[in-house]
């Protein structure tokens, strides 16, 4: 039983957490009504610069948007960037402390817990140290966490469909017959 409820308390403290994506953004007026560009975000953009061909990849700080052009600030100065010449947008971010802290003090605590309920000569000691160790893997949790970036794409530009051949290939299976299904479209 007691091992039963063990391996049950660890599978739960290492399950990772279930995650939303939203999609990215399409355009600069519908990544303005999503409302997650906040003024001063870090940002890498990939857009092609005037006179250039190839897109580059810049680190900025955001600063405004519209529906046909971003303003935000490089190298000591403001740069405006047309919607037509950005190829992707990504935010950079720190996670929340607190996440971090309440994952490690639930790792260290729980495997405090854990060795303290397989040997029961030492339960009297089981609080004080259950304590100090969920103290410790709060302290080692946030750590972790100040030190993760996080890295969101909120704008990416659609590709255009026009001038490409695509192919569609899917399985037929039946009682009477067995075989492949191919689509063209050009």
């Amino acid at each position: 039983m007691l091992r039963g409820t063990s391996l049950l308390l660890v599978m739960l403290l290492v399950m990772p957490a279930s995650a939303v994506a939203q999609e990215a953004a399409e355009s600069f007026a519908h990544l303005t009504q999503q409302q997650v560009l906040k003024v001063g975000n870090t940002l890498w953009v990939t857009h092609v610069a005037e006179g250039e061909d190839t897109p580059q990849d810049i680190k900025v700080r955001f600063l405004d948007l519209t529906s046909s052009e971003m303003t935000v600030f490089v190298d000591g100065a403001e740069l405006m960037i047309e919607e037509r010449d950005v190829r992707q947008i990504v935010r950079e971010q720190r996670g929340p402390l607190w996440n971090g802290a309440l994952w490690g003090a639930a790792i260290g605590g729980g495997t405090c817990l854990l060795l303290f309920w397989s040997f029961p000569d030492n339960r009297s000691d089981l609080i004080p140290f259950t304590a100090v160790w969920a103290g410790i893997g709060a302290g080692i949790g946030m750590g972790v966490d100040a030190l993760k970036k996080e890295q969101r794409t909120v704008y990416l530009q659609p590709r255009s469909t026009e001038g490409r051949l695509r192919l569609a290939v899917s399985p037929l299976v039946s009682k009477d017959q067995k075989g492949v299904l191919f689509g063209v479209q050009w």
